[in-house]
């Protein structure tokens, strides 16, 4: 039986580290070398008596789906791969990634892919290795062949694909830990199965509460450029320790009120909501009276709106707070 294309003797790399005059078996000799060319970290086989490739790096290469599918198999020569690299592309498929089950890392950013993740796994879930895959930037709409990846896929990137649906598909992916959304169209979200996601990045939708997305596990939190008007949903992400919720439409500054008892958060973003623009009143004023009343009801904040927060300014927030209930009192 030869050996795949990425599997070489010591020796061989020795004396041709590019693999240059390695013969190709097989079919399409031109593709092969033109993949083959491209091949880097190298890494010690699992008999320890040769070395294999661990990343390919196909970006920015004009390439089409038409020129690698059906003319080539991956995985067949390169199944030691963990790192592929196929962004700013044209292609519109991955199903030449077919069975690639030891690929961790797969970047396939600004494309014309449809469907997420479409390419055959015929091992268990348990048995597949991908963790990271990246699909900003494409033209996703389909979300139904998530099944294989259930068990490993831990950070996934959909951003800029101008999807407009609550994303309920991806609760297959049970173990994933970091989600970003952002820069779609998204009106509301369904993500109750993921219960082990920390980092969510829904920046740049329209998502009108947080009702899909009350996820014990989050911890940091991005509704950045939202629809965002009420704060009470947010007492159920107990964990979150970073929010930010600039440019939403949250009217009335008692809804902070609602995030009084997130003990772990430490880092607060609400710049350009509605509460803090008033057209009357002294601007300096309205954020001196929002800082203090913040730092008061929130005394955990060590950064306010991306600006570290000092131990003085703590401590006039509260005697500002002092302040007021006496003059309150004596009206």
């Amino acid at each position: 039986m030869s050996e795949p294309e990425d599997h070489v003797l010591v020796d061989d790399v020795e004396r041709s580290s590019d693999l240059n005059e390695h013969v190709l078996t097989n079919t399409n000799e031109e593709l092969l070398e033109f993949i083959r060319e491209r091949l880097s970290e190298i890494g010690r086989s699992s008999t320890g008596l040769g070395v294999v490739f661990y990343k390919l790096n196909l970006g920015n290469l004009n390439l089409h789906s038409s020129m690698l599918s059906g003319h080539v198999k991956i995985a067949q020569h390169f199944p030691h791969l963990r790192n592929v690299d196929l962004s700013h592309n044209e292609l519109t498929d991955l199903k030449f990634l077919s069975d690639m089950h030891s690929l961790v890392i797969l970047n396939a950013s600004s494309n014309k892919i449809k469907s997420l993740l479409d390419f055959h796994m015929d091992e268990h879930p348990s048995k597949v290795s991908l963790i990271e895959a990246n699909f900003s930037n494409n033209l996703l709409t389909c979300f139904d062949r998530l099944m294989p990846f259930s068990k490993s896929l831990k950070r996934l990137n959909i951003s800029k694909n101008n999807i407009d649906h609550d994303l309920e598909e991806l609760n297959v992916l049970t173990h994933l830990m970091e989600l970003d959304i952002s820069n779609n169209r998204i009106s509301s979200l369904n993500l109750s199965e993921l219960k082990y996601l920390k980092i969510l990045n829904a920046e740049n939708n329209q998502l009108q509460s947080v009702s899909g997305i009350v996820c014990s596990s989050l911890q940091q939190l991005n509704l950045k450029n939202n629809n965002i008007q009420h704060l009470s949903q947010f007492q159920a992400l107990t964990f979150v320790f970073k929010l930010n919720l600039e440019n939403n439409k949250i009217e009335r500054f008692e809804e902070v009120n609602y995030l009084a008892d997130l003990t772990y958060m430490y880092d607060l973003s609400l710049l350009g909501n509605p509460f803090l623009i008033s057209p009357t009143d002294d601007s300096l004023q309205v954020s001196t009276i929002y800082k203090n009343s913040i730092l008061f009801r929130l005394p955990q904040i060590v950064i306010l709106d991306q600006f570290e927060v000092s131990s003085e300014e703590k401590v006039r927030a509260m005697l500002f707070h002092q302040q007021q209930s006496l003059e309150n009192k004596s009206e």
